[in-house]
């Protein structure tokens, strides 16, 4: 690594059975760590502010329930860091979970973490040192790693992961359940009946939210295999399902654009998508430089000029944008 860091993807090439001495691979190393240090972990560190600052700006403007899951990344793209890199989430479960769901989901999960405790604590309290469950400490411990990790993370994200730590969390219930069996008290059981009812209501909802996100990913699959077509058709279904979402006329202008190169009625249904989304995110100059090549095929010249000016301005040192 400190050798690539240092040198480059196509530095020095040593050709077999050359030697060279150890210490100047140390100072490479050093100066691939000291690179690291420097540019990456800095400009890291930039966009986890950057982030945490767009969550705590979206939970002070939704702050009861939220800007709703998954919209973090699109709207610091649209409100708080406009024209930047950004990531989907703020690198942080809590104050992601607090941009995303308002005072409600986090006070719920953080009365989940309460609970778990009690729990923990009961158990360790009641149950002599030597005789602690191994599976279950251990489970706990993975647990705890977890939460620990997405201080600087947000692994909820991965189902993998996910799947996994439901696993462990269901041995460690069970583990650990088994030791404190006790009449549950009548205020948790309507806690545990509204806490069902209410996912039982997120899941119907949710169940909405397939089916876009389904005929989405069939169009990234379809436009994979360049069948511009099926993508279009797949995309238009999307943003039938979820016409509030920009992230979805995105996608239809450029597979309507694409395959308008073929059938030029086309055209205008990847113009009026580019228009629809900038309207809600008008900071992507690549939107902006699509829009213009489309209204110029459609001999709009004067409007095609004023986007592609618009793209210039948003990243003047891009010289595609221009010359253009």
């Amino acid at each position: 690594m400190g050798r690539y860091l240092f040198q480059g993807r196509d530095g020095p090439r040593f050709r077999q059975n050359e030697t060279f001495d150890s210490s100047d691979e140390a100072a490479i190393l050093r100066q691939g760590i000291h690179t690291l240090a420097t540019k990456v972990v800095k400009q890291l560190a930039i966009l986890r502010l950057r982030m945490g600052q767009a969550a705590l700006l979206t939970w002070q403007q939704y702050p009861l329930i939220g800007s709703g899951l998954g919209t973090l990344g699109q709207l610091s793209l649209q409100s708080w860091v406009p024209g930047t890199t950004v990531w989907a989430d703020a690198h942080n479960l809590f104050l992601t979970l607090a941009a995303e769901t308002g005072i409600l989901g986090l006070i719920s999960l953080l009365w989940l973490v309460l609970v778990a405790l009690g729990v923990v604590w009961r158990y360790y309290q009641r149950i002599p040192a030597g005789h602690w469950h191994l599976a279950g400490t251990a489970c706990l411990a993975s647990w705890l790693g977890f939460t620990v990790h997405n201080l600087v993370d947000y692994l909820v994200k991965y189902p993998v992961i996910m799947i996994h730590l439901t696993l462990l969390g269901g041995l460690w219930v069970i583990t650990f359940g088994s030791e404190l069996k006790q009449e549950q008290k009548v205020w948790q059981r309507w806690v545990t009946a509204m806490a069902g009812l209410l996912l039982t209501v997120i899941l119907v909802i949710g169940y909405q939210g397939l089916q876009h996100l389904r005929a989405y990913n069939q169009a990234v699959g379809a436009a994979t295999r360049g069948d511009w077509i099926t993508a279009t058709g797949q995309l238009q279904e999307a943003v039938r399902l979820a016409p509030g979402m920009p992230f979805y006329q995105q996608g239809l202008a450029l597979a309507a654009g694409f395959r308008s190169q073929q059938e030029p009625a086309y055209r205008d249904l990847a113009i009026d998508n580019f228009r629809a989304a900038l309207q809600h995110v008008p900071w992507l100059p690549i939107d902006h430089a699509n829009l213009a090549c489309l209204l110029w095929q459609n001999g709009q010249v004067d409007e095609a000029v004023a986007e592609m000016t618009q793209a210039h301005q948003l990243i003047p040192t891009n010289l595609v944008y221009h010359f253009n």
